[in-house]
Parts: structure tokens; C-alpha cells; sequence
């Protein structure tokens, strides 16, 4: 058996940046990530939405899906701009 191997990146840029959402129709801050093989991921601080290389990813349906996906993306930033600077 050859074993199982999971790629799991470090994003290599991080930027934080105020636009409007086209989830939520409002001006919020967004995150985004540059990983490597992946491209840019983007998220929403305010709905939670996320983007994938523009595409809009779904949500899982759950009752705090956006809440956990804004403060994974608020982890997730403040982890590459201590490691990326």
C-alpha cells in the first residue's frame, strides 16, 4: 500500500482589501489568499461568502456555515501575514 498523501499549501500572499459583495450587496472587507497550484481565494468578513479563482464556492448547510467561514478566513489571514509578513 502506497499510502495516502493530502497537499495542503501555505498561501504565499495575503491581502485584505474593502469592495461590494455580490452576495450580500453591501461594502465589506474581503480576504485573499494567493496558494500556489490553487489561485486566489477570496472571502467576504460580513457574509461569508467565498470565492475560489472567481468561482463562488457553496457553503455547507448548516445553521453558522457563514460565521465560520468569515472567522476561518480572519485565522487564516492573520496565519499568513505572520508567516508571509
Amino acid at each position: 500500500m502506497s499510502g495516502l498523501h493530502i497537499n495542503a499549501p501555505k498561501p504565499s500572499k495575503a491581502t485584505a482589501e474593502i469592495r461590494d459583495c455580490p452576495d450580500c450587496k453591501r461594502r465589506s472587507v474581503f480576504v485573499a489568499l494567493f496558494t500556489e497550484w490553487y489561485g486566489w481565494s477570496q472571502t467576504c468578513l460580513r457574509c461569508g461568502r467565498n470565492w475560489q479563482d472567481g468561482e463562488r464556492m457553496a457553503l455547507p448547510f448548516c445553521r453558522t456555515a457563514r460565521a465560520d467561514s468569515a472567522a476561518a478566513a480572519r485565522r487564516a489571514y492573520r496565519r499568513a501575514r505572520s508567516v508571509v509578513g
